[in-house]
């Protein structure tokens, strides 16, 4: 497997979607308030932090793992979290952000997160999710006209805040087919995919289910839900959490396993990990069992650590490394 990885740095990838800032506050609880039964958590100031979230943390994912250049679409607003996002950005090696816009429209995506003792506590969202005005959706495709042709993969980070409009979706689609680029989606219902010629959707259980349609839900089997959206959109890698992936491609259902981990401390962001790596992997001629197997090493690293954590190519590398010389 290490072959695959040692193939990163020759790629170019477009990620498109909704940009998002994390924001942690980390804290302690001593005592619980006598105003309401809820806990009092003294901050840490120097212990919080702010990150790329979203299509974002995709990107900065791709820069960690050493990719050539990460091209990311996307929006932010004219406040302070969207001025927070970009000169993040401008401190990641390898990460384009000219084409994200600034819309005095709307508001940057901010989840809070309130931490204590590894444990969180609450989260706190602002968000503005109206959908992006046509003129707007010109000068979007006017970006991806100048960047499709100099790409090996698209991602498209989906969460449902309004950006990712069926035009532009639509205009993707047809670029990737025309210049035979592969495209990978982490979807977000109930959005609405026009066909793409090449393509793996890699839903979470839950996204999964809802995206079937099939009722009831909580009662359909994975076997089924897979099933369906194969149909629906080709190859399909759902992800179980803790009971690792499963793959669906034409008559092969293939489980991946989770590689295991004794201290799970924070999951947020996994998801974006996954489909970072699994994406990279595929385009760079891991066939898909392959490629689930890498992403899965790459969210073991991950969930070990507090907070939207990008894994690095050195971690990686060294994970990928140690289980292919066990025997994994």
């Amino acid at each position: 497997m290490e072959e695959v990885l040692e193939r990163f740095s020759k790629m170019n990838v477009l990620v498109i979607g909704d940009i998002m800032l994390d924001r942690y506050l980390i804290g302690d609880v001593e005592r619980i308030s006598h105003e309401a039964p809820v806990p009092i958590v003294k901050l840490e100031r120097q212990k919080s932090w702010n990150v790329p979230g979203g299509a974002g943390n995709v990107a900065v994912n791709l820069s960690l793992l050493a990719v050539n250049n990460v091209y990311l679409v996307g929006r932010v607003g004219p406040d302070v979290s969207g001025k927070t996002l970009l000169a993040k950005f401008n401190v990641i090696p390898n990460v384009n952000v000219q084409f994200v816009r600034s819309d005095p429209g709307t508001l940057t995506t901010l989840k809070t997160r309130l931490v204590a003792k590894h444990q969180q506590i609450v989260r706190f969202d602002l968000e503005d999710t109206s959908p992006l005005t046509s003129q707007a959706e010109d000068k979007v495709i006017w970006a991806l006209e100048s960047i499709t042709s100099s790409v090996q993969g698209v991602i498209i980070s989906d969460y449902n805040k309004g950006f990712l409009t069926y035009r532009i979706l639509n205009y993707l689609a047809k670029a990737c087919s025309f210049h035979k680029i592969p495209v990978f989606i982490d979807p977000s219902p109930p959005t609405k995919y026009p066909t793409f010629s090449d393509v793996v959707i890699l839903p979470n259980i839950v996204e999964a289910k809802e995206m079937s349609g099939l009722e009831p839900a909580d009662k359909t089997s994975i076997e089924k839900v897979g099933k369906v959206l194969m149909d629906k959109f080709g190859t399909v890698l759902i992800t179980l959490g803790a009971d690792g992936m499963i793959l669906f491609q034409g008559e092969n259902v293939i489980k991946v396993p989770p590689v295991s981990v004794e201290d799970v401390v924070d999951t947020v962001g996994a998801g974006d990990t996954v489909v970072s790596v699994f994406s990279l992997a595929r385009i760079c001629g891991a066939n898909l069992e392959k490629a689930a197997t890498i992403a899965s090493i790459a969210a073991s690293i991950a969930i070990k650590r507090v907070g939207t954590y990008a894994v690095s190519f050195k971690e990686l590398y060294e994970e990928v490394h140690n289980f292919t010389r066990n025997g994994g």
